[in-house]
């Protein structure tokens, strides 16, 4: 009589953590390019709500506030300020302290590691269907590279570009005439710009 064995053999053993390592393989770049995309939209998103309380706090105190954005080395960082004389958000107001912060300061990439204010060339701005080095400017807002929301809703409006590891870019799009922001994703796939 032949009694049942148990167990399994190191040969089995072997095969089924290769079979499982050539698995893994093969999903984690996936995995990973998912990752990405994930958060690039979660860092647009952030700034579009940033750039949406920007807002609020300009209707709800009755001055203009501007969202402003000061290129650093690979990136920006980002802070909001009140105007504090009634002639809008100024440069020179800010650095005699006129118009001063509403917050502390912020970098994209401190909240959302591997995404950063930066635009990628190779992918056509929005409403472009060439890409290219042409206007490779990752912050298009009004000069200075202050976003400005007014008391009344309304704001500059620009577009800012956001830039993954791998190259994966999306967009916070501000529409002066409303103040209203629209958070945007480029698919490689299709070639295009999409809404989020």
């Amino acid at each position: 009589m032949m009694r049942d064995a148990r167990g399994v053999t190191l040969i089995e053993v072997t095969l089924a953590v290769a079979l499982v390592a050539v698995l893994l393989g093969l999903s984690l770049p996936a995995l990973t390019a998912r990752g990405e995309a994930v958060e690039v939209l979660g860092a647009a998103r952030y700034l579009a709500g940033e750039v949406a309380r920007a807002r609020a706090i300009a209707v709800r105190r009755g001055t203009a506030v501007g969202l402003r954005f000061v290129p650093e080395d690979d990136g920006f960082r980002v802070q909001a300020h009140a105007d504090g004389n009634g002639n809008g958000v100024r440069q020179t107001d800010i650095a005699r302290g006129i118009d001063e912060p509403v917050d502390a300061s912020f970098r994209l990439s401190e909240r959302f590691p591997g995404v950063r204010v930066a635009r990628n060339v190779a992918v056509p701005s929005i409403g472009s269907q060439v890409a290219g080095a042409a206007d490779a400017r990752a912050v298009r807002l009004g000069a200075g590279g202050t976003l400005t929301m007014s008391p009344l809703g309304t704001a500059t409006g620009g577009t800012i570009y956001l830039l993954g590891r791998s190259g994966r870019q999306a967009a916070v799009r501000v529409l002066a005439a409303t103040g209203r922001v629209r958070v945007m994703t480029f698919d490689a796939g299709a070639g295009e710009w999409r809404s989020r």
